[in-house]
């Protein structure tokens, strides 16, 4: 039943635009009033729900028309869906025609370009940009339901401007954290990249369950294969602020292999490791 409410439920969303909304709800409307000869099953019931919050505009997608950004930066990406709970369960947002270099905090590569983003992970979603990318580009971003049928979709044109053409951020300092230049992110293959990126979901499931021994082996797989995020992850897992973020109880907090793998993370192009090595300096 439920393959049949999903049939019906892209159909209907297919058959739907701006224009014919007023028609729309009065098509579910009535097909609610007449009962058992048009809505025949639980699934019905729900697929007629869906598609009426949906042409109601429960389906609106809310992202920047434009944003710029600078290399060597993390930046918030703005994204939001008004009503999520009223969209088919698992729906999630599909972001394509991102730079190969950029990532996401949240979500998974599932090509170049191109990733996949839970909707729960929507409010602390940032852009993360390495040093040596420039240039613009026409991003789309599809809110998507589990089997692929799309509801709603806008665009973001992203511009990632050089050093010095906009206005310098002041610059951190501190003894501890002496800045030092930044070597461009190891670049990885998008086979070897996606395996990373799974190391570092497999390690972030164990550190959510408190199990941050096994944390650390997943990320620390993830570093040695070049990925600067899994670096960033391992370090945290030494880092006494981070740990007292994250609640982890019965951890010995290690600042100097946090430091250790906050500089590896450097190394490898992370753009948000300098402040972590400010931050750890002034713990």
């Amino acid at each position: 039943m439920q393959g049949r409410g999903n049939k019906s439920w892209r159909a209907a969303r297919g058959r739907a635009t701006r224009a014919t909304r007023v028609l729309a709800l009065g098509v579910v409307a009535g097909a609610a009033l007449l009962g058992p000869d048009l809505v025949t099953s639980p699934a019905d019931a729900q697929t007629a729900k869906r598609y009426f919050m949906l042409v109601a505009g429960a389906s609106d997608l809310i992202a920047p028309p434009s944003l710029e950004v600078e290399p060597s930066s993390s930046v918030p990406l703005r994204i939001s869906v008004p009503s999520p709970r009223d969209l088919p369960p698992n729906s999630f947002l599909r972001l394509r025609g991102l730079p190969p270099a950029i990532a996401l905090s949240d979500g998974y590569a599932i090509a170049p370009g191109v990733w996949a983003v839970p909707l729960a992970s929507l409010s602390n979603l940032r852009i993360i940009v390495p040093v040596g990318v420039s240039g613009t580009s026409d991003v789309t971003v599809s809110l998507v339901a589990v089997d692929g049928a799309p509801i709603a979709e806008t665009r973001i044109a992203l511009s990632v401007r050089a050093p010095g053409s906009s206005v310098a951020r002041a610059p951190l300092a501190s003894p501890a954290a002496p800045q030092a230049p930044q070597t461009p992110q190891v670049a990885l293959s998008p086979e070897a990249r996606e395996r990373a990126l799974k190391l570092v979901e497999r390690g972030e499931q164990e550190l959510a369950n408190g199990n941050v021994s096994q944390a650390r082996g997943f990320f620390m797989r993830a570093a040695d294969a070049g990925l600067a995020h899994g670096a960033i992850m391992l370090g945290a897992t030494y880092d006494p602020g981070e740990l007292s973020r994250l609640r982890v109880q019965g951890v010995q907090a290690n600042p100097a292999e946090a430091r250790r793998w906050y500089e590896k993370a450097r190394e490898l192009g992370a753009p948000d490791a300098n402040d972590r090595l400010v931050a750890l300096g002034r713990r």
